[in-house]
């Protein structure tokens, strides 16, 4: 079993890297079929689709909700499709167990770096991971899930971590065509605050830690 989740993470990745260039804001926002309801399972088949692959860019998905969508409905539609993001390959985590968190961190060194974080609050470091951006979501679910994270609170910190994206890259989609305007700009360093402060937090905890591991030392 573990070998057919592995060969069919992998399949994904591939058809993923294949057709990137179709993954544009302008040719999935063209994707209306001119019902609501159709639309939105479309972009929910979509960030089902991205939850299997590190290649796509979740914003992306965000920033076109903003362009099919007004702005309640595509936050709607970006938060539900935040929870089948990180669920899958969560899931697929969990599947494949101890082995795959050895890979993932040979692969992707930077979850070494920020391991010693968790302190055994599965809400707090799953918001940290979320809020940093540092590694892909898709990587970052896969490594919590199997490193045995209580899904309720990945879950929690998962949505908490990505909300400010849901809710500001439909800002950004809705006025694409227009970045020196007011909304896009405000939009823009919003975002851009709230992932400086994360990255403050991030040294801030890490300074206290050496500091409390010195001490007891």
């Amino acid at each position: 079993m573990q070998i057919l989740v592995a060969v069919i993470w992998l399949a994904v990745i591939v058809i993923g890297f294949l057709y990137r260039d179709r993954f544009t804001v302008e040719s999935i926002s063209s994707l209306d079929l001119g019902n609501a309801v159709l639309t939105v399972l479309v972009m929910l088949g979509l960030f089902a689709l991205k939850s299997l692959s590190v290649i796509m860019y979740c914003g992306i998905l965000y920033a076109a909700s903003g362009v099919l969508f007004p702005l309640p409905m595509a936050v709607t539609v970006n938060i539900t499709g935040t929870v089948i993001m990180a669920s899958i390959p969560y899931l697929f985590g969990r599947k494949l167990g101890a082995p795959a968190v050895e890979k993932l961190r040979e692969s992707y060194p930077k979850l070494i770096y920020i391991q010693d974080l968790h302190r055994n609050n599965d809400f707090f470091y799953t918001l940290l991971l979320r809020s940093l951006n540092v590694l892909p979501l898709d990587i970052v679910s896969m490594y919590l899930g199997a490193t045995g994270t209580k899904y309720v609170f990945f879950l929690l910190g998962s949505i908490t971590g990505m909300l400010a994206s849901c809710i500001l890259f439909p800002v950004l989609g809705m006025n694409i065509t227009a970045p020196g305007s007011p909304p896009f700009i405000i939009a823009v360093v919003i975002h851009a605050a709230i992932t400086a402060g994360a990255f403050f937090g991030f040294h801030q905890l890490r300074k206290h830690g050496a500091e409390a591991e010195s001490t007891n030392s």
